[in-house]
């Protein structure tokens, strides 16, 4: 599922996969106007390096690569059409050719002022189309010759977070659609939005807040979205954990605060039961500490509790297993039960139930392989 930043945008890559052709862009200016981002938790300016910004009929172009290395976009070319696609972070599909003024965004045909050129080997595009389309508010002090880019939202395809207004929407054709409010996010740092469709149609859009260092807290909110309404919400609190809690499985839609788990039919929308983590796993570990979902079948569920185990429990019978005494080589079992990576007692990762028969593959990076494991419930 995909993830959308809106800070640690530096460290994405984009790909340029061939030159830009030929064309050159003739009348224009180079002008060292200062382009100024603003991010809720971040501030800072682009350095065009001998790149400078084009100014033509007083739109402003800047170069390609400068913007979407900033933005964390992929970008490619295709030589023979002298196309330019941006796949943005915001989910944005966005189309622009070499020397045209026609360009699409998500499908919709939009007409330009000024066309994306070449100049020294550089693509320039308009600031504004772009920047607007890669989801930031542009704002031109043409007097001081600076240029603001702000972003106070993080979006998916169907969705938008509003920090300011601290507002989640959902976007259609006619307006946005509040779905929650008031959402606080605390000690805001690396903010991501998620959403995935459930089998029925319906929505989990998850907000997560990624913060401190060497950034391995996470506050996630999940929202059960159907019709344009809420159905329900779960916070949760993560320290050290790469995999993040089952949301779905099979017409099954499970909603966690880490100490108890929400079981809603995506069909009905109805909450079916209410299980607790707590009494089931039954390990200490320190107030509040969040138990992870991580699978879960007809009579069986997947908890990694503090110590970092993977628990397989029977909820017919109440017996539990710690499936790395079951199926790891004697060498994994004492690198599982003495690592003093916290929470990380081993690394079986839940990949898909047979019949009778999962299957665990060992992340714990011990070999180059990544072995798959096959526990047998019983009948």
């Amino acid at each position: 599922m995909k993830k959308y930043f809106i800070k640690g945008l530096l460290l994405t890559s984009f790909i340029i996969s061939s030159y830009l052709g030929n064309t050159i862009l003739t009348k224009a200016s180079s002008i060292t106007t200062k382009v100024h981002i603003q991010l809720p938790n971040y501030a800072y300016d682009i350095d065009f390096g001998k790149s400078l910004p084009k100014l033509i009929n007083n739109h402003l172009l800047i170069p390609l690569r400068t913007l979407s290395e900033l933005s964390g976009n992929i970008v490619s070319y295709n030589a023979q059409t002298k196309k330019i696609s941006i796949t943005a972070t915001m989910g944005s599909q966005i189309s622009l050719t070499i020397g045209s003024t026609q360009v699409t965004k998500d499908e919709k045909a939009l007409s330009l002022d000024v066309s994306p050129a070449i100049y020294n080997q550089v693509t320039y595009v308009p600031l504004r189309f772009v920047s607007e389309a890669l989801g930031y508010d542009v704002k031109w002090d043409q007097k001081n010759n600076i240029v603001s880019l702000s972003m106070n939202s993080v979006e998916s395809k169907h969705f938008k977070f509003n920090i300011v207004q601290k507002t989640l929407y959902q976007k259609t054709s006619d307006k946005d659609i509040v779905i929650a409010s008031g959402i606080e996010i605390p000690y805001l740092d690396q903010l991501s939005i998620e959403e995935k469709k459930t089998l029925n149609g319906n929505y989990l859009v998850s907000i997560d807040n990624c913060y401190g260092e060497p950034h391995i807290n996470n506050d996630i909110s999940t929202y059960y979205i159907a019709n344009n309404t809420l159905i329900d919400s779960s916070s949760i609190y993560y320290w050290n954990v790469n995999i993040y809690s089952l949301n779905q499985y099979g017409d099954a839609i499970i909603l966690t605060d880490g100490q108890t788990a929400k079981i809603y039919n995506d069909t009905t929308l109805l909450l079916e039961k209410t299980i607790d983590l707590v009494s089931l796993m039954d390990e200490a570990g320190p107030d509040g500490m969040s138990y992870v979902l991580e699978g879960m079948g007809k009579n069986f569920l997947l908890v990694r509790g503090f110590s970092g185990f993977l628990t397989l429990i029977d909820t017919s019978t109440g017996d539990k297993v710690q499936l790395y005494k079951e199926l790891l080589p004697p060498a994994e079992i004492e690198y599982a039960a003495t690592n003093d990576i916290p929470r990380h007692g081993d690394y079986l990762e839940f990949k898909k139930q047979e019949g009778n028969n999962l299957y665990f593959e060992n992340q714990s990076g011990l070999t180059a392989l990544k072995p798959v494991y096959t526990y047998e419930l019983e009948k």
